[in-house]
């Protein structure tokens, strides 16, 4: 379905850094969970269970982690200056859309989230771009921006 309106999106996993460095690379293994409001059409049925749904997406992201020195300091890690990353998925089937490959790429700065934390003021600190390619039930792609905070 057309996503019309906002939803909220949670990402939690684990991040691993093989070797710290001033780039580092990383990788992060982890589920995404959106929770959906399906757009009202008009002439169009809804489902008769609710007008939202939940969609769960294992993923992984690989990617670039540009430090603070010291590098190997577990603040520096944790809140790196910039973070440059793909994103691979599986989009599980739920009773609003079918299963699907998720692929996308993101930029986040985790120090610019506390910055904008301690200056008071929301400002974005990630943005992604992803696709759910050829669903199952549909045969279309879903494309989604996303902004948020990441660390």
């Amino acid at each position: 379905p057309e996503l019309g309106t906002p939803s909220l999106d949670v990402w939690a996993g684990a991040r691993f850094h093989p070797f710290v460095t001033q780039a580092a690379p990383f990788m992060a293994v982890g589920a995404e969970i959106n929770f959906r409001q399906i757009p009202r059409v008009e002439g169009a049925p809804l489902p008769q269970e609710s007008s939202s749904y939940t969609e769960i997406v294992p993923e992984m992201r690989w990617g670039f982690a540009f430090l603070r020195r010291p590098h190997e300091d577990y603040v520096n890690t944790v809140f790196p200056n910039v973070e440059i990353y793909g994103i691979t998925g599986w989009r599980i089937a739920n009773r609003v859309d079918g299963h699907a490959l998720r692929v996308g790429m993101g930029i986040s700065s985790p120090a610019l989230m506390i910055l904008s934390a301690a200056c008071e003021a929301p400002i974005p600190a990630m943005f992604e771009i992803t696709m759910d390619v050829d669903s199952m039930y549909s045969g279309e792609r879903e494309y989604a921006f996303r902004f948020g905070w990441h660390f």
